[in-house]
């Protein structure tokens, strides 16, 4: 059976690696092009994700509650972020600055997830439950990625 925040971890090694390589290029480059549109996709599709077969249910629960809530707060200003890239010059030299400051915050927001959600959601969530909620992530991000 595997464990939701096993693989909401893998998700996130997947965003870490993707947040280096894209600091790795330059300029308008067709590589800094295709990393960009990956990364906005695997946020956004993990953010949907996991606010619907996680965070809907750590919301209930008087534990979980605000944790889960400061959680989607920060998909939003991440969103925001990443529209603000996206609005840019891939060749303007704020560009590279602004994805220091993107990639800080998802890492900062990947850290909290991992070191404080996800324990309060283990204290709250039986292995069946955890189980379930694991597919229900990965039906939901598929659905997402359509």
């Amino acid at each position: 059976m595997q464990n939701v925040f096993g693989t909401l971890k893998k998700d996130h090694e997947k965003q870490r690696d993707l947040l280096k390589k894209l600091k790795a290029t330059s300029g308008d480059s067709p590589e800094r092009a295709t990393l960009f549109k990956e990364l906005k996709e695997e946020l956004d599709n993990h953010a949907v994700a996991e606010e619907r077969a996680v965070y809907s249910f750590m919301l209930a629960d008087e534990l979980t509650q605000e944790k889960a809530g400061h959680s989607i707060h920060e998909h939003k200003e991440i969103d925001h972020l990443v529209a603000d890239l996206g609005e840019m010059e891939l060749s303007n030299p704020n560009w590279i600055r602004k994805l220091q400051v993107l990639s800080d915050k998802v890492n900062h927001h990947l850290d909290e997830e991992e070191e404080i959600v996800f324990p309060l959601g283990n204290k709250i969530l039986d292995a069946q439950e955890k189980a379930e909620m694991a597919k229900d992530f990965k039906f939901v991000k598929r659905q997402e990625e359509s």
